[in-house]
């Protein structure tokens, strides 16, 4: 359903030109979850951000594409795009709960976006569509009268999902939803994310930091690391058969409360400037395993086995201790 192939996107700053999302290739099929990780800064969000072409001042789309059906959303004029926005992707940004227009009262909001898209609607039929998917995301419908001040946070995080599938798109890019909720408020929305998926037969994009979260809840995983997706596979091959240094040593720091005591390493170093990256693969000043031809090109992303698990590195095969 989603093809993204050799994508790029940079941002023009004071102090040259950052290039925050370097050659970056996913697919996704319909009805399936993505999770993607990496450090702050890694690109995660800018990539979400460019599928629906959302991109900050200073940000554009410098090569690559973006399939969605057949269609090159890069190619698309913005008025055509308007028409994929909300309709066919929508998002659930990461500060949600600062996302509603404070003077508009929830169900109104709602409706707002069925009407804009859908102009022979009725008003009434927009805002009884509203309550029900309100309903659906486990609000009391009548609650949509009320303000964006008057809820609770976990109760706007809902509103923000209702607000997202209002139009029942067929992609939904979730972008660290759960930040400032308790954990209990946490696992219930992402509890309902997974019955709005089966209901409505979602593809899901889960952007967090939280490997187990994304575990619970993805399907696939993607890790990213200074703009370059680094190693994508199954759940399943990226836990148990990991086979980039960084990703290795991402899991190595999740604390194993089944096993016996021990001091969690952490990766030495910090990610490079996106400004000035270095040459070769951007991981290598970190690596403790580098070689010489690491330092001089930059990895593909490969193929390691037949189940779609791919890793950019050349020490894929690597076998020894790593982290220690």
């Amino acid at each position: 359903m989603l093809d993204i192939k050799d994508l790029q996107v940079e941002y023009t700053v004071p102090g040259g030109v950052a290039r925050a999302v370097n050659k970056a290739n996913l697919n996704l099929t319909e009805g399936e979850s993505l999770g993607l990780a990496g450090e702050s800064g890694c690109g995660k969000t800018t990539l979400g951000n460019a599928i629906l072409r959302i991109l900050p001042e200073g940000g554009q789309i410098s090569g690559g594409e973006i399939n969605l059906d057949g269609i090159d959303l890069v190619e698309l004029s913005e008025e055509k795009m308007r028409r994929i926005r909300w309709k066919e992707i929508s998002m659930v940004f990461q500060g949600a709960m600062n996302s509603f227009d404070p003077t508009m009262n929830i169900e109104n909001q709602i409706a707002e976006a069925i009407l804009i898209h859908q102009r022979d609607t009725s008003k009434e039929t927009a805002l009884e569509r509203a309550r029900e998917l309100l309903r659906l995301c486990g609000i009391n419908p009548l609650l949509g009268k009320s303000y964006p001040h008057e809820l609770s946070g976990g109760m706007k995080q809902r509103g923000c999902i209702a607000m997202a599938l209002a139009l029942q798109p067929k992609l939904l890019i979730a972008d660290e939803i759960t930040t400032a909720l308790d954990v209990m408020t946490q696992a219930q929305i992402f509890t309902l994310l997974r019955d709005m998926k089966r209901k409505f037969n979602l593809s899901m994009i889960i952007i967090s930091h939280d490997l187990a979260v994304l575990a619970k809840n993805c399907d696939r995983l993607a890790i990213m690391y200074a703009g370059h997706i680094v190693e994508i596979g199954t759940i399943q091959d990226i836990f148990d058969h990991p086979r980039h240094p960084y990703v290795k040593g991402l899991l190595f720091c999740i604390p194993n409360f089944a096993g016996g005591r021990k001091i969690i390493a952490a990766i030495k170093g910090a990610p490079p400037s996106l400004l000035a990256p270095p040459p070769g693969c951007p991981f290598h000043p970190r690596c403790p395993i580098s070689i010489s031809e690491c330092k001089t090109a930059a990895p593909q992303l490969l193929s390691v086995n037949t189940n779609n698990h791919s890793v950019a590195c050349y020490r894929k095969d690597y076998k020894g201790v790593i982290w220690k």
